[in-house]
């Protein structure tokens, strides 16, 4: 099953389970409506920005509305440090530049690492998948939710 298949049914789990509508989580995340129904449908995903604030608002993981983890315990995350301030401290915990990571992972060049870190520009979700995926370690680690 692909990501977006994912991601459009474990947040509709979510939803059911926290007894959300769509308008009353588009109302808690600041997402129009039609977007979050767009996601429900398995038509596209958040921007990490809005994938944090509807993992925040469920109180879940983004390994869990992602696919990337079969359960999760419910709780409070802390709040996500910009991505530009993070991730090249969190490479440099991994033993990883950005030269490095631009080196072992196709599509990802050391010009959109950069782009990221001098806040040009945001990771996708599927390039934060990859990233995960290679340094094996969760998405909230990555993004900074988790320590």
């Amino acid at each position: 099953m692909e990501v977006l298949s994912i991601f459009g049914e474990n947040l509709k789990e979510l939803m059911i389970y926290n007894e959300t509508s769509p308008g009353t989580l588009s109302e808690k995340v600041g997402i129009d409506p039609s977007q979050i129904r767009r996601y429900l449908r398995g038509e596209s995903l958040p921007a990490l920005k809005n994938a944090i604030k509807i993992a925040d608002a469920l109180r879940c993981p983004l390994d869990y509305l992602f696919g990337l983890s079969a359960d999760f315990t419910e709780k409070e995350y802390p709040p996500a440090p910009p991505f530009s301030k993070h991730f090249p401290a969190f490479l440099k915990k991994c033993g990883y530049s950005r030269y490095k990571l631009a080196r072992e992972l196709k599509g990802l060049t050391q010009s959109r690492l950069s782009a990221w870190v001098n806040e040009k520009s945001e990771p996708t979700v599927e390039n934060l998948l990859k990233i995960a995926a290679h340094l094996s370690c969760s998405l909230d680690e990555l993004v900074g939710r988790e320590h």
